[in-house]
């Protein structure tokens, strides 16, 4: 059960959350705080050795015996053939390196970066410091997406960059085109960051005010260009979320009930307080996007993969949410529950091995 490793790897993401959420509190330079944050984490990550069967375990073995022997005129014919080159790319530049832990590092890096990043925006925007800044940093870490960063490498990273590019998309009016090589990268880095963007350029018209068909044009356009010229990627989409349906059977019920408790709790939130939270003409936008997310999650929510996956992203689109709510509220019971929430789950996360199951350099 490597209790050892449990307890030093809770311990080690405890002491790291609280310090770093006591830090920023009324710092003004707490968005370069957030990002020595990022690179700590990401520093570990690069020790982390996985447990036995973990995926990233056998991505090292396919990056030893696979990659590694590879040149460059086979990297090109797999380019050709693969619905992820990307990863390949990425595969084949560390598996040259011979230092494999620079796979998790730059998962976690990219991860934390664009998730403090938004995090960092939305405190300037509704003024959140102090006691509710340090708050609000528990309760975005306590999901314990970390482990899932490190071994879920491809999906986590590919839907960190969507939730950053849809965030500054409509709270800092940036262009979908100038996203757009992100935006290719997170799509053919897992084939469910393919599908959730998409939905994003399906969407994407239904969000300006004026001259909606002038707007459809171009995600219209990019997804009918998609489809023609490479339709096996939308046809291995369907293929892929059936292929999870019918062979993949697996369910880790810890983390189903801590994706559960963190989605009701954000459902609650925006039922009971909807006038207030979503005042703002910006958070409608962003949570018409959530509310497609949750759609998903309740349509798939027997099939614990694609449940659990676009959970977590549904989370991250609700960041803006969370942290207006979190703005409006005054010192009292309010504050208390999302605190009891945030330890609950995150003594969920530690115990069963998302913030724990760690075997670092000291143990092996």
């Amino acid at each position: 059960m490597y209790y050892k490793e449990r307890i030093v790897g809770a311990i080690t993401y405890g002491i790291l959350l609280l310090f770093f959420s006591y830090l920023i509190r009324n710092n003004n330079k707490f968005k370069r705080i957030l990002y020595v944050y990022a690179f700590i984490l990401s520093v570990l990550a690069y020790f982390y050795i996985p447990n036995p069967g973990y995926d990233l375990e056998r991505i090292n073995a396919t990056l030893s015996q696979y990659y590694q022997p590879m040149n460059l005129n086979e990297l090109f014919r797999l380019l050709g053939n693969s619905f992820t080159p990307s990863v390949n790319i990425l595969y084949y530049v560390i598996s040259k390196t011979n230092h494999f832990g620079l796979l998790p590092f730059t998962a976690s890096l990219v991860f934390y970066l664009s998730i403090f990043s938004i995090f960092s925006d939305i405190c300037l925007k509704y003024n959140i410091c102090g006691t509710k800044r340090f708050l609000y940093l528990i309760f975005i870490m306590s999901l314990g997406t970390y482990l899932e960063v490190i071994s879920n490498i491809r999906c986590m990273t590919a839907f960190a960059m969507i939730a950053f590019c849809v965030y500054n998309e409509i709270f800092n009016h940036k262009s979908l085109v100038k996203h757009l090589p992100i935006y290719f990268i997170a799509g053919t880095m897992h084939l469910a960051a393919l599908a959730v963007i998409m939905v994003r350029f399906a969407i994407y018209p239904l969000q300006k005010a004026k001259r909606k068909i002038l707007y459809a044009l171009l995600p219209l356009s990019i997804l009918v260009m998609i489809y023609i010229c490479f339709p096996n990627f939308v046809n291995q989409i369907f293929f892929t979320e059936s292929y999870y349906k019918e062979n993949v059977s697996y369910m880790y019920f810890p983390e189903f009930v801590l994706m559960m408790i963190i989605t009701t709790y954000i459902i609650f939130i925006k039922l009971i307080h909807w006038k207030y939270v979503m005042s703002d003409s910006l958070l409608k936008k962003m949570n018409f996007f959530a509310m497609i997310l949750l759609l998903i999650m309740i349509v798939n929510i027997n099939e614990y993969s694609i449940f659990h996956r676009i959970g977590t992203l549904h989370f991250l689109i609700n960041m803006p949410i969370m942290g207006k709510y979190l703005s409006l509220l005054k010192r009292g019971s309010s504050i208390t529950i999302m605190f009891i929430i945030s330890a609950i789950i995150l003594f969920i996360a530690a115990v069963f091995g998302n913030l724990s199951g760690f075997k670092y350099f000291i143990f092996s």
